[in-house]
């Protein structure tokens, strides 16, 4: 039985399509079932604690793709402190043969390097705008650079690159000031795909900055 079940029917019903959609898919379709993927990862210890799906006229919302972040039972996010890092498992996957099922998790051991690499003003300028150009592009100016470096609670104005990239990051997804250049408030990220490739993106840029500073790390 899938733990937090009904959390998993309210937001990502996809979740538990027993076939892919028809019409949608060729005969070399291989179908994998998200709850058979959800009963593997729980054997493990990893449990779901949030999922939320693409809401779209083409796809069949019980085929459409999902995404469901998990946790692991022997971790308790009381016994973490502000500003430590939580481990979470994300799956994404899609019944509709336009994607195969992703998994990727947050990697501790580099997560704490990151908190070693001191970050000073230059570095975390050019960190900042290269984050910028990540969802903007070319339409990048500075006063988009200042808001996406700044923070948004006291225990984020610390000069590491893991903090430096999470501020990015929230600033980033979250939206919610205004781009100078056209006048409009930059909304928060809620398409599934734009989002997992802004993360993907913006933890690559960290691993550069990162190897820049520990040439010899191994990633």
């Amino acid at each position: 039985m899938i733990k937090n079940a009904e959390l998993l029917r309210t937001h990502a019903p996809a979740a538990f399509a027993t076939h892919a959609e028809d019409g949608k898919v060729s005969d070399r379709y291989s179908f994998l079932p998200t709850t058979d993927i959800l009963e593997i990862l729980q054997d493990e210890g990893w449990t779901t604690w949030s999922a939320r799906q693409v809401n779209t006229r083409t796809w069949s919302k019980d085929h459409a793709k999902h995404i469901i972040r998990l946790r692991h039972e022997d971790l308790d996010v009381k016994s973490f402190d502000v500003g430590d890092s939580f481990p979470e498992m994300l799956l994404m996957n899609a019944h509709n043969g336009l994607g195969s099922y992703v998994l990727s998790t947050k990697i501790s051991d580099k997560i704490n390097t990151w908190k070693t690499i001191h970050m000073d003003v230059d570095k975390k300028k050019s960190f900042f705008t290269e984050a910028a150009q990540v969802r903007f592009g070319d339409a990048t100016t500075d006063d988009i650079i200042q808001e996406v470096s700044r923070f948004r609670r006291l225990e984020d104005n610390a000069n590491d690159l893991w903090t430096t990239f999470n501020v990015a990051q929230e600033n980033i997804l979250r939206g919610g000031f205004r781009n100078g250049a056209t006048g409009r408030m930059v909304r928060s990220i809620s398409n599934i795909q734009k989002d997992v490739n802004l993360n993907t993106q913006l933890w690559d840029l960290a691993s550069k900055y990162s190897e820049e500073s520990l040439p010899f790390e191994r990633v």
